[in-house]
């Protein structure tokens, strides 16, 4: 024999052996799916037991009941007018959907594909296994099973061993199924169940991730291209393998003509019809500050306190989602939730754009902007223009910054709240000295006094005109009268959390706060919440950024409480609101004007100029503006309250109101009282803390605005340091009649006793 037919003889025996190795294993996959078959009809008649082989020894007695265990459900997060923002789950995004709410052609399309005899066999087909067995012979491997839907959601009580005990198993299960479960409820229980590949459980969530619908839009051949997915999910992936997607949703489309339930002319044209998947969905699809704020609303500790609490954190809301923290959590990532948040998308992307077009560097100076409706409490707005990579610290709900003069109106509410009237003048000539009998000598109220901007004496203001102008010394004179221990009482009652007072030795109640230097500072949310309250008659609204949760059967377990409650005497918040509204008229915010509506507000610029504030209400939105750096360290050389923080708020407001009819605050004034006589009250101590121990001094803390401010504190060196700055502080630069940064004109002297800090 040559070496050619030698070589050609050995490799018609490879082949020989080759094809004999796969017809064996072939045949012995028929002759499993006949054991199956036997053992399957045997389980029909009395319960018996069979021995497979020497060894195995199987008992078909079905379970007492069949069990389905509760399907986990991703939750949704919805905006107010139902869009969805967000989903969470634990990897398996499921949505279930009703079948009575589903067209036939998808149920049918998966019938189609999966079980064309379903509503005929009863859990088992045989016809099905032997085709099957007929199917793979002839391919030579396995192209084709037999299990049916029925099976397939047995499987999931009973695992996917691949051993014969766990088959018997799963078809005991499947005859329990049958017998206890009408074939509806297993044919919806199977589209919610099923996996449909891109981590979609169910075809209400495979809808909306490959066609971005809900599963009742659906066409024929969407429904079609689902189906076929089933049989492979990772090698029919449409976005992957287009092609064999294509193929297969046609395979489908043919089988349904076969069995009726398309026309062979519509089976024909729907071929024609391209995949139309969209785009890969993001997870998340709105700002993920905001999402992950609405997670932590939903699973917060209510009973937490200080630096632990969540800002929005109710306690109908917790006890709605479970008794803990972490059967809440559980409960939002599995139970199939609807939240419906209060956050407005289109307005939140307003702000964020706003914001990076002011302050376009990564990493650098930006800003907050929260915007709530005082009405109700819904927080419509909660943007920082930074991504969460960048910063995972929600800034606008969890930035604590000292806010300047922006804090004055919450002294002003306690001062009116005290019997002080509206009218009471006070001191206002820069360089005064207070505290002779109230505060420890060293402290800088005492030893250098507090300055207004620019050094700029005030003749003798009434607390209505104090306001307006923003004037330092009117202030630190009024919280000597008052007390600090009433102005934190009330602040806290407006919305301020009392962590905003809690520093090293505890809580602190000092002078300091008048100029807006706390021990730890205010965030953007409690300045709105406050300010909406006192523009509000004196009545707040408890923010929060979730307005309704319902269950996954569609159940409202919460909505939230949009309840305004008093805490403040209207007279004495109508008060206040004037002030503020002559402040935006004539005083330091101006440049906040909106053309036909009443705008009540504030500037605040803290100490060597780190933080910038606006915060303005008009009778239907209230938004606190905050411009800084994240870190607290950065120098704003070219940032100001009015001329940058203001307009930055205006920008903002004139979108967020496009379209409203302008509105005013009824029966309220900007002129102000008549000045009372000068002769004031004899002061009282404002200290309630106790004693500081001589070996560890505590300064006060301190804020000081472009208005900026003199707080008190201890240490004579920075006393002495502000004195000789002081030589140098400007003049106000501007007549009397003309508008003017006064928030660059009232807080300028520090409460360390740091110099007055120009407005650029």
């Amino acid at each position: 024999m040559c070496h050619a037919d030698l070589v050609g003889s050995v490799a018609e025996g490879i082949a020989v052996v080759r094809w004999t190795a796969r017809a064996v294993s072939v045949l012995m996959a028929g002759v499993a799916g006949l054991l199956v078959t036997a053992l399957t009809l045997g389980a029909l008649g009395p319960s018996l037991a069979r021995e497979a082989g020497s060894a195995v020894t199987v008992r078909l007695d079905l379970p007492s009941a069949a069990d389905l265990s509760q399907l986990e459900q991703r939750s949704v997060v919805l905006a107010p007018d139902g869009t969805p923002m967000a989903t969470f789950h634990a990897g398996i995004n499921r949505h279930t959907t009703a079948l009575e709410d589903l067209p036939d052609h998808v149920w049918q399309a998966v019938l189609a594909a999966e079980d064309r005899r379903f509503f005929e066999h009863g859990g088992y087909d045989v016809e099905a296994i032997a085709r099957a067995a007929l199917a793979n012979a002839r391919a030579g491997t396995v192209v084709q099973g037999g299990s049916t839907l029925t099976q397939q959601l047995a499987k999931t009580v009973v695992g996917d061993d691949r051993t014969l005990r766990r088959k018997l198993a799963e078809l005991r299960q499947a005859l329990a199924l049958e017998r206890d479960l009408t074939k509806e409820e297993l044919l919806a229980t199977y589209l919610d169940l099923v996996y449909l590949g891109s981590g979609a459980y169910g075809v209400g969530a495979a809808a909306e991730e490959y066609f971005a619908v809900s599963a009742e839009e659906l066409t024929v051949e969407q429904s079609a291209l689902l189906a076929g997915i089933i049989r492979s999910p990772s090698a029919l992936d449409p976005r992957v393998a287009p092609e064999a997607a294509l193929e297969r949703r046609n395979v489908v489309l043919a089988s349904m003509a076969e069995q009726g339930w398309l026309t062979d002319a519509e089976a024909t044209a729907l071929r024609e019809e391209p995949l139309g998947v969209s785009e890969t969905r993001s997870e998340a699809l709105a700002d993920p500050h905001v999402i992950e704020s609405v997670r932590r609303e939903l699973t917060c500790d209510p009973e937490a306190t200080g630096g632990q609490r969540w800002p929005t954190c109710d306690a109908g809301l917790a006890r709605a989602g479970g008794p803990d923290s972490s059967a809440r959590l559980d409960r939002l990532y599995t139970g199939g939730l609807e939240v419906t948040t209060t956050v407005d998308p289109a307005l939140q992307a307003t702000a964020n754009d706003l914001i990076r077009e002011r302050f376009p560097e990564p990493g650098g100076v930006t800003a907050a902007i929260v915007a709530l409706d005082p009405r109700d409490g819904r927080v419509l707005v909660a943007a920082s223009g930074r991504g969460f990579d960048e910063d995972e610290q929600h800034l606008p709900l969890q930035g604590r910054r000292q806010p300047g003069s922006a804090f004055k109106p919450l002294v002003m509410a306690a001062a009116l709240e005290e019997g002080v009237a509206p009218g009471t003048r006070l001191e206002g000539d820069s360089g005064t000295t207070f505290g002779e009998d109230e505060l420890d000598p060293d402290e800088t109220w005492r030893t250098v006094g507090v300055r207004n901007f620019g050094d700029r004496d005030h003749d003798d203001p009434t607390m209505h005109e104090a306001l307006t102008d923003s004037v330092n010394t009117a202030f630190a004179d009024l919280i000597l009268q008052v007390g600090a221990g009433e102005v934190r009482e009330v602040a806290e009652r407006l919305g301020v959390d009392e962590g905003a007072f809690v520093g090293a030795a505890g809580p602190e109640a000092n002078p300091s706060m008048a100029l807006g230097g706390l021990a730890t500072g205010t965030t953007p949310l409690e300045l709105a919440t406050a300010l909406g309250a006192i523009t509000q008659g004196g009545a707040v609204a408890t923010p929060h950024l979730v307005a309704e949760v319902a269950d996954a059967e569609g159940r409202v377990r919460y909505a939230a409480d949009h309840a305004l409650v008093p805490v403040l005497d209207d007279e004495v918040a109508d008060d206040v609101t004037g002030a503020l509204l002559a402040a935006v008229e004539r005083g330091t915010g101006t440049a906040a004007q909106l053309p036909g509506w009443d705008v009540a507000g504030k500037t605040g610029t803290t100490q060597e100029q780190r933080d910038v504030w606006f915060v303005g209400a008009t009778p239907t939105l209230v938004t606190a503006v905050w411009i800084g750096h994240p870190s607290e360290s950065v120098t704003l050389t070219s940032a100001t309250s009015s001329g940058t923080a203001a307009p930055l708020w205006r920008d903002f407001m004139e979108q967020a109101l496009e379209g409203e009819d302008p509105q005013r605050f009824d029966g309220i004034s900007s002129e102000g009282p008549e000045p009372e006589p000068r002769e004031r009250e004899e002061r009282r101590s404002p200290l309630d803390l106790p004693p500081r121990r001589a070996e560890e001094p505590a300064p006060l803390p301190v804020a000081d605005d472009e208005d900026t401010e003199d707080a008190p504190s201890a240490g004579d060196e920075q006393g002495d340091d502000a004195a000789d700055a002081s030589d140098d502080a400007p003049g106000d630069g501007g007549d009397d009649g003309a508008p003017r940064d006064e928030d660059a004109g009232d807080d300028a002297s520090g409460a360390t006793g740091g110099a007055a800090d120009p407005d650029p």
